[in-house]
């Protein structure tokens, strides 16, 4: 079991490592640009930090080493999560500054289909709710 986690936690670290070489060689391109550089620079800092976060436990049981596994669990899921959060505000920002934000774009279905000005809610498909 401990080698298996070893071995596990640096062809982990191997990973993050060479996906951050790749993304510094090529953060002139397009699909980079597009994804944010200083975003994935984050996501793989915090799985840098996340990777040795599953090999403390199987170290000798210490105070050091129990110290050690919460703080860095609480450092990579915190990172994590601030990530995902970020890009998540990112998405919305780019939504919020459309004109129509919140409105479906359905205009040719409701001419083609005679309908005007239906309200729609969605849940596994959409279906029209009418006034009362």
């Amino acid at each position: 079991m401990f080698t298996t986690g070893t071995v596990c936690t640096v062809v982990g670290i191997i990973l993050v490592v060479i996906f951050a070489i790749i993304i510094f060689k090529n953060e002139d391109r397009p699909v980079i640009k597009a994804s944010d550089p200083g975003y994935l620079y984050m996501i793989l800092v915090s799985l840098f930090i996340g990777f040795p976060t599953g090999f403390v436990p199987l170290l000798k049981p210490t105070e050091t080493t129990c110290t050690a596994e919460f703080c860095l669990a609480v450092l990579f899921l915190t990172l994590l999560s601030v990530n995902l959060l970020y890009k998540s505000v990112k998405v919305y920002e780019i939504f919020a500054a459309s004109k129509n934000f919140g409105k479906p774009k359905l205009g040719i279905l409701l001419k083609s289909s005679g309908q005007n000005n239906p309200e729609f809610v969605c849940t596994s498909h959409c279906r029209r709710v009418t006034r009362g």
